[in-house]
Order: structure tokens, then C-alpha cells, then sequence
């Protein structure tokens, strides 16, 4: 590593100020003024120092000789962990002798989300989560003091792993802790809490995606149809059908029920439709009444009537309406939304756009993740 001062003109033209740079395997870092002014003449440009006639040359010199034994102390620290490192590095932790820690770091970034008007309850809990996870991993590692400018691939890599066996995590929850470490290392870069982005072109592996579970339109008008003895299955069951013909989220269902008036429009057809900016996404879905809907709202009442239960409630209901009408063990109400996506794409035959509208969705992708053309859909192109 080199160091050099070097003079700077002021605005007297009499004096100049001493600057400071630094340079790394042929790359510079400009660490700018050392606040030390000098005369022209009392500057020693071949031994960069100032000279005796300067009646304070020795305060100076002691000034920059302690800058020149910072950065070595750096410099030296990097070449000890035998990784590669840049000039930026060496800057970044010069003026910034109080490094935080990688959690301190995320801390900083929880507030900041938290205090995001755009971000949702919901995003700020699920940020909060990983936080505690990569905490509790970091514990295990002994790595819980671990400064954030050294938090590299090879932990995050380390990190996936401990998700995978020790805390048994599905792929796609793997992969969603892994992209909310890389938003937070960018924030943190942007930020100036860290000189660089470890993690920058690492693109996180898509998770194998598990067979989608949801209703065929046979199974699905068998529980339309069968009346069950008990009272709670059977407004489960009830409150199930509107999620298969909504494509809502349990927030957004429950969110309707209160604002029913708000969220029912007269559409372009002169007829009702949910018009909804999806509380996750923040995108509207616009959606029309099938008639499954309007039976289920009439027979309760009224939308503020509906006998929403709990996301836990209702799935361990479903899970006993399976049992008892033979459908897939794993039924939940996510499957409602995949219910609807297979109906419109495979029975209706729709198309993709309309039905991205409809779910309140932006992308091909998205849509994926809920439903796919089959056959039956080929069958469908193939008899118009």
C-alpha cells in the first residue's frame, strides 16, 4: 500500500492544505483534507512532511505520521485475513473506526422498514424473523460479534445450510431468508454502514417447486354440494368456496368483510365486481361475482356475516374435510387460490392475462407459482 500527502490550494493563496491517498495494487482511494494547513513554503514535497521553519512542524508531523500508523494497522489487519481487499476497503474502515456489527447493522435496517410507510406490518415481522434465525445461526458460529463488512457468500452459503438441517426449512422459505440477507446487504452498501456488497452477483438457486395442491372443479363441486353434520366444517367449508372463487388472501378477506362497501364496484359490464389493492403487493385485483360467491354471501347474510375463522382454525378444518372427502391430505387455504388459478386456466380456459388481473398479479412467473395450463387446456384451444 501506498500513502501519500500531497498539497491542496485554498483559498489563500499563501497556504495549502494537506490531503491524503491512498493506493492499493494500482487502485486509488481519495481520503481527501487532513485539516492540517501549512505555508507554501514550510511544505516538504519530496519527503512529505513539513518542514522546521513551520513553528508547529512537529504537532503537524505527529499528525500525519498517527494517520500513516492507522492505515497500516488496517492494511495489516486485511493481509492477516489472507482474503482480497481493496483500497475502498482500507478507506471505509479508516473513517469508520467504530465498525457495527453485522446484527447491529440488520437492527438499523429493521427501523428503517419499520418506519417505511410503503412496507406492511407483515413485511417488517417476516424481516424480524430472519434477523432472529441468522442471530441464532451466528450464536452456533460464535460469530455473533462478526462485523457486517465481513459477512461474505461462504456465510451466507453456511447459513442456508443451517436452515436446511438444523431448522428443517422448506426450499422456498430457504430462499426467501436469503433474499431478505442480500436486500439488507445492498441497503447496508447504500447506506454507508458497509464499503462493499459481498454478495453482489450471487443469484440464489430457485427451489424446486412442490406439486401444487388445490381443488378440480370435480372435487371441488363435491364440496360444494355435501352437507356436513357439523356446524364449524361446514362454514369452513362455506368460507373455503369464496377463497376458490376470490383468489383472496386470508388479510384481504378479512379486510373486504369490514369494507365490503368500499371494495364491491360497478364494473364496465354494469355488473358487481371486488376492486382490491392486495394488502401483500399493494397491486388491485379486480374481480368478478361468480355465483358460488353470491350463494355463500346469501346464505350468511350479507359479506360482514361471513364466518372467517382463523388461517390455523380453518386448516385444521380443512384438513378433516379432506379426510372426509378423500381429497389431498395437505388441502389449506392456500389452496384456495390455486383452486380458482386451475378453474379459470384449465375449465374456463382463460387466458394468462386475464387471469393475472384478476389474481392482481404482474408477472408470467407470479402466476406460476399458483396454477399452469394443462391438457385440458390444449383440449379447450383445440375445440374452439
Amino acid at each position: 500500500m501506498e500513502i501519500l500527502f500531497w498539497k491542496h490550494k485554498c483559498s489563500n493563496p499563501s497556504f495549502a492544505k494537506i490531503y491524503l491517498r491512498i493506493t492499493v495494487d494500482g487502485q486509488r482511494a481519495e481520503l481527501g483534507s487532513t485539516n492540517i494547513l501549512v505555508h507554501n513554503d514550510d511544505w516538504d514535497a519530496e519527503k512529505k512532511c513539513v518542514k522546521r521553519t513551520d513553528p508547529h512542524y512537529t504537532f503537524k508531523n505527529e499528525q500525519l505520521l498517527s494517520k500513516v500508523m492507522d492505515l497500516t494497522a488496517i492494511y495489516n489487519d486485511y493481509l492477516r485475513k489472507k482474503k482480497p481487499f481493496t483500497a475502498q476497503q482500507i478507506k471505509f474502515a479508516y473513517e469508520n473506526q467504530d465498525e457495527i456489527t453485522f446484527i447491529q447493522g440488520f437492527d438499523k435496517w429493521l427501523l428503517d422498514v419499520k418506519s417505511d410507510p410503503k412496507r406492511s406490518v407483515g413485511t417488517y415481522k417476516t424481516y424480524n424473523n430472519v434477523r432472529d434465525k441468522i442471530l441464532k445461526f451466528l450464536i452456533l458460529k460464535k460469530k455473533h460479534l462478526m462485523y457486517l463488512q465481513d459477512f461474505e457468500l461462504s456465510d451466507l452459503l453456511e447459513y442456508r445450510k443451517f436452515l436446511q438441517t438444523n431448522e428443517k426449512f422448506a426450499e422456498a422459505t430457504v430462499r426467501k431468508h436469503s433474499q431478505t440477507i442480500k436486500q439488507y446487504i445492498k441497503w447496508a452498501v447504500l447506506h454507508k454502514l458497509s464499503p462493499c456488497d459481498n454478495l453482489n452477483g450471487y443469484r440464489i438457486p430457485m427451489d424446486r417447486q412442490k406439486p401444487l395442491v388445490y381443488l378440480t372443479n370435480e372435487q371441488f363441486e363435491k364440496l360444494r354440494t355435501h352437507k356436513f353434520k357439523n356446524k364449524a366444517a361446514q362454514e369452513v367449508a362455506d368460507v373455503f368456496i369464496v377463497y376458490c372463487r376470490t383468489g383472496f388472501h386470508y388479510q384481504d378477506l378479512c379486510a373486504i368483510k369490514k369494507e365490503y362497501q368500499k371494495a364491491i364496484v360497478k364494473g364496465i359490464n354494469g355488473k358487481n365486481w371486488i376492486f382490491w389493492e392486495r394488502i401483500k403487493t399493494k397491486v388491485v385485483a379486480k374481480v368478478p361475482f361468480f355465483k358460488e360467491v353470491d350463494d355463500i354471501i346469501t346464505k350468511y347474510g350479507g359479506w360482514e356475516n361471513l364466518p372467517i375463522k382463523s388461517n390455523q382454525k380453518m386448516n385444521s378444518w380443512l384438513k378433516l374435510i379432506a379426510a372426509e372427502l378423500d381429497f389431498h391430505g395437505e388441502l389449506s387455504v392456500k389452496a384456495g387460490r390455486k383452486t380458482l388459478t386451475d378453474w379459470l386456466l384449465n375449465v374456463k380456459g382463460w387466458s394468462k392475462e386475464a387471469v393475472k388481473v384478476l389474481l392482481g398479479l404482474k408477472s408470467d412467473r407470479s402466476l406460476e407459482a399458483y396454477g399452469k395450463a394443462d391438457e385440458r387446456r390444449v383440449i379447450l384451444e383445440m375445440e374452439r
